[in-house]
């Protein structure tokens, strides 16, 4: 492990933090940064396992995003919140992303070597580590045009680039679910267009119909089918792994009895000491923020009694194949993890409901207990991708480990004050910021505790018919034909997101498999990572725009969206040109 390995994936990780920060709360999309950063490594470190090592510590770092931008925001939409409160935000992703590094290590053997779980990132990053410094072109080439296409609308004066017909159809000119969409492929992009061609052509004038309501309100209704058919599915394929849950937990036994011997993965006590710290911090804190320990005592009780559940299933679910879990170099945040989440935190409602009451306190203990479980369980998502990508390149898990807890400490403080930032040049909740799942957790913990919500019980069944439907259909067209896929995440991601960015991931999707065919290529390392160079330069773009518009430095430019529908064009000429590479 180098100086400069360590450097070059702590500033990775913190520059990444903030970009999915911003993806998250704009799209519901984050990059895993520890793609474009084997490759930077590959280019500036000139080795292997040094670029083992930055990757590594990047993709701690970002993944805090992904579990923050669930629940902090919802305290805002939620009305609860003004503003981000620092000390508050900063120690729930330190503890989450603590917690997912150091619970996930006992779970290392057991899920990492086991040969059917396929970690796709993981053995994407280990392809990246072993080629030459050629894969740096179009990661740099993408992030240029992303950088460039984001500052036609970031700084307008409504922050987006898009053409509305109707109160809710659209196109979303952004290049990064253009490309986030081509990552995921034909059969996941011709999936979420489905969703939301379900959702917004069927169901919402239905729905108009019935209860004689406006588009726009039907849809506000109608969408939250799509959580129903997330939680349906995830449950669905939580009964697929649940032998590797448990093969998880022997491992984890074995390591407690025998990692004093082997030294390759740190030490139980270590675990055990830091642990008992986190939650002892929690404690303290959360006594002093709600004026009492009733309240702090819920939050701790929560996050201790689902963490290392919630942290398993992270970690198997993130080894399932691109085209179900929807995770390679873009991941949608609504995927297996958070349908389970969700399950978690709505036992925790209706318990808390019965014995506590309902209020704006229960809901805050809730998202601050879950803030807590979806960091950890992204972080742990994470860094078992990594964790197996080390075990190809040959790495020592001890010395990732390491790097992943600094990444943590490093990404951890710059947290808040990003949302901040976001959150006053666009604002949390607007149709730059949108925050789709923040608004879902904030809609269904408020739901099921007693407050007014767009939340309606007949719409959720509804979701959970159309995923059961959905998930037999698969199994059914698996049985008789094994080349045929029904990707049911994804359409329940169409059902849920807004059509305009839906259909805009869906043909993304589209023009990847076109691209292909136009190159007669079967599909290769160059596109995807020219992807992620287009996602991290719009997203990094972005958060300097929120900064700029928060000091009130904005700039009506007056183009519209047409040069973003240029720049969505390029994207698809720069897939055709790296598919011919």
């Amino acid at each position: 492990m180098t100086a400069g390995a360590v450097v070059l994936g702590v500033v990775a990780g913190v520059l990444a933090c903030a970009a999915n920060l911003y993806m998250g709360l704009r799209a519901g999309i984050t990059f895993a940064a520890s793609v474009p950063a084997a490759a930077l490594g590959v280019a500036i470190l000139r080795g292997t396992l040094p670029a083992n090592i930055a990757q590594t510590a990047a993709s701690a770092g970002e993944s805090l995003a992904t579990g923050i931008f669930f629940c902090v925001p919802a305290l805002l939409l939620a009305g609860i919140w003004v503003d981000f409160d620092y000390v508050t935000t900063t120690l729930l992703a330190f503890a989450g992303g603590m917690l997912g590094v150091f619970l996930m290590i006992p779970l290392r053997a057991g899920l990492v070597n086991a040969r059917h779980i396929e970690y796709v990132r993981g053995k994407m990053c280990a392809d990246v580590l072993r080629s030459d410094v050629r894969v740096i072109k179009p990661v740099v080439s993408g992030f240029a045009v992303g950088a460039v296409s984001k500052m036609f609308s970031a700084l307008s004066e409504s922050g987006v680039a898009a053409v509305r017909w109707g109160s809710i159809w659209g196109l979303d000119f952004a290049v990064a679910p253009f490309a986030a969409g081509a990552v995921f492929g034909p059969v996941v992009g011709v999936g979420v267009i489905c969703g939301a061609l379900l959702c917004a052509g069927v169901f919402v004038p239905f729905y108009g119909a019935l209860g004689g309501v406006d588009t726009a309100t039907s849809w506000a209704a109608v969408r939250y089918a799509g959580v129903g058919a997330m939680a349906a599915v995830a449950v669905f394929w939580l009964f697929g792994v649940w032998r590797d849950l448990v093969a998880s937990l022997h491992s984890a036994r074995t390591y407690f009895i025998h990692q004093r011997r082997s030294g390759v993965d740190i030490s139980p006590w270590a675990i055990f000491v830091v642990v008992v710290a986190v939650v002892t911090a929690l404690l303290i804190h959360f006594c002093g923020f709600f004026g009492g320990g009733g309240e702090a005592f819920w939050v701790v009780a929560m996050v201790v009694g689902a963490l290392f559940f919630v942290v398993a299933m992270a970690s198997r679910f993130a080894g399932l194949g691109r085209p179900s879990a929807m995770l390679g170099v873009a991941t949608f945040s609504v995927n297996p993890v958070t349908g389970a989440v969700l399950l978690v935190l709505a036992a925790v409602c209706v318990v808390m409901a019965g014995l506590l009451g309902n209020g704006f306190r229960m809901q805050e203990v809730v998202l601050l207990g879950g803030c807590v479980l979806t960091t950890a369980a992204a972080t742990a998502a994470d860094i078992s991708q990594d964790l197996k990508t080390g075990q190809i390149v040959g790495a020592k898990p001890f010395a990732q480990q390491e790097v992943q807890i600094l990444g943590v400490l490093a990404a951890a403080p710059v947290v808040a004050f990003v949302l901040s930032w976001l959150h006053k040049g666009y604002g949390v909740g607007s149709n730059a910021l949108p925050a789709p799942q923040a608004t879902m957790f904030a809609t269904i913990t408020g739901a099921l505790l007693g407050r007014k919500t767009p939340l309606s019980g007949s719409i959720f069944l509804l979701g959970v018919a159309v995923g059961g439907m959905l998930v037999v259909l698969e199994w059914l067209l698996r049985r008789r034909w094994r080349g045929v896929k029904v990707p049911a995440m994804a359409v329940a991601v169409g059902l849920y997101l807004p059509p305009a960015l839906g259909l805009m991931v869906g043909l993304g999707g589209v023009a990847m498999w076109i691209s292909r065919k136009l190159a007669g290529s079967r599909g290769g390392l160059l596109p995807v990572m020219c992807a992620a160079g287009l996602i991290g330069g719009e997203a990094l773009t972005g958060v300097v725009c929120g900064l700029l518009r928060a000091h009130n430095i904005s700039f009506a430019l007056g183009y519209g969206a047409l040069p973003s529908a240029i720049f969505v064009v390029l994207c698809f000429f720069l897939f055709v040109r790296f598919q011919r590479d």
